[in-house]
């Protein structure tokens, strides 16, 4: 199940640059034109973007990094991320980097970029039941 973004801390200062997963794959026969067809209909994306967090709010982040997602592994979900895909997309972190690059009068200012594995996690119909997928076990 999927946690919701800290909304304390602040939204990406940059678009968010997203690559999106191939989805063909190329098959090839022992005669003839090698084909492409799709393999899956979802391929994750992955999306890299960057935060400027005062120390309090990297704080935050660290312990949402850290704690909340044990290291990326629980996936989240978070208004920012819906504005750039779509609602229903949840996401991984895979990779954090910290610097830091100034200061100000609350104290050092960090810039940290971040890349995520997003993917799209589908609608829920209402009224769809599905055999081998329950919501109300999760």
């Amino acid at each position: 199940m999927p946690v919701a973004w800290d909304v304390n801390i602040p939204d990406p200062v940059n678009s968010l640059n997203i690559e999106q997963g191939d989805v063909s794959a190329r098959t090839g026969d022992q005669f003839g034109v090698k084909t492409t067809r799709r393999r899956m209909t979802n391929a994750p994306a992955q999306i890299s973007t960057e935060f400027i967090l005062t120390a309090a709010e990297k704080v935050l982040f660290d312990t949402f990094y850290l704690t909340t997602t044990n290291h990326g592994l629980i996936a989240f979900t978070a208004d920012w991320l819906s504005v750039a895909r779509s609602p229903h997309h949840i996401a991984n972190i895979n990779n954090v980097e910290t610097q830091v690059i100034g200061k100000n009068a609350s104290g050092l200012l960090y810039k940290i970029a971040v890349q995520f594995t997003a993917t799209d996690v589908g609608e829920v119909i209402e009224g769809y039941s599905h055999p081998f997928y329950d919501p109300e076990a999760e």
